[in-house]
């Protein structure tokens, strides 16, 4: 009697243990999901430490809208970070050919993109980011009815819905509200329309002699046949 007193005493001890141990694992698992590459210990590749600059002004440079990517060409390795963050940013790959590529979303900055031979386990750097200088556009877009009255894309047939403009690099798309907001090159820009099938205006929009900062710019889609 004591035998099997003790077997199921044994046995409960047993079922309790399993959720801590397992517990122990998710742990240990979170911790090294978080950590990542914090140090060089915790990296059994290359270390990538990367700090983000201005190259103008040398001052530091937030990834908030910044994709980070590393890749190893040679064995179809590759490493990404979303949008997010201060200047500085951490990741770990296998060398020792990296390729790193940091392409700005705001178009605040030009892509960086550049190739590393990596002698060690470590590569430190810092990145000069080079602005564009390219102009903020923002405003609203618009379609007409029939009787010259205004309403924001939304409001509009799945013509009007879907409508959207291009000038060479430059893509727009209204937010929810009917307002979008992009940077351009300072040039003569020739806007297509793009999923719809009316015409829009203005067509034609020239940022050559524009020096300021920002440009509002307002977009108008009509029916061929209201089209002036």
């Amino acid at each position: 009697m004591h035998s099997l007193n003790s077997a199921r005493h044994s046995s409960r001890l047993l079922r309790a243990r399993i959720p801590f141990a397992l517990l122990g694992i998710l742990l240990a698992l979170t911790v090294h999901f978080l950590v990542g590459c914090s140090s060089p210990m915790a990296c059994d590749e290359v270390q990538v430490k990367v700090r983000l600059v201005d190259d103008k002004t040398g001052e530091p440079v937030s990834r908030e809208t910044m994709y980070a990517h590393a890749f190893n060409d040679s064995l179809g390795k590759q490493v990404s970070l979303k949008p997010g963050g201060d200047d500085r940013f951490e990741l770990c790959i296998a060398g020792p050919e990296i390729r790193l590529r940091i392409p700005d979303l705001s178009d605040t900055y030009f892509l960086f993109e550049q190739d590393y031979a990596v002698e060690g386990s470590m590569l430190d750097i810092e990145v000069r980011l080079k602005p564009t200088h390219w102009i903020l556009l923002h405003g609203t877009m618009q379609w007409e009815d029939g009787n010259g009255d205004l309403h924001p894309l939304y409001e509009g047939g799945a013509i009007a819905r879907k409508a959207s403009l291009s000038a060479g690099p430059v893509g727009l798309s209204p937010f929810d509200d009917g307002h979008y907001s992009v940077r351009a090159p300072r040039k003569l820009l020739e806007f297509l329309s793009i999923n719809t099938s009316y015409v829009h205006s203005p067509r034609v929009v020239d940022l050559r002699g524009e020096t300021g900062d920002e440009y509002e710019l307002n977009f108008v889609f009509r029916p061929s046949g209201l089209d002036d």
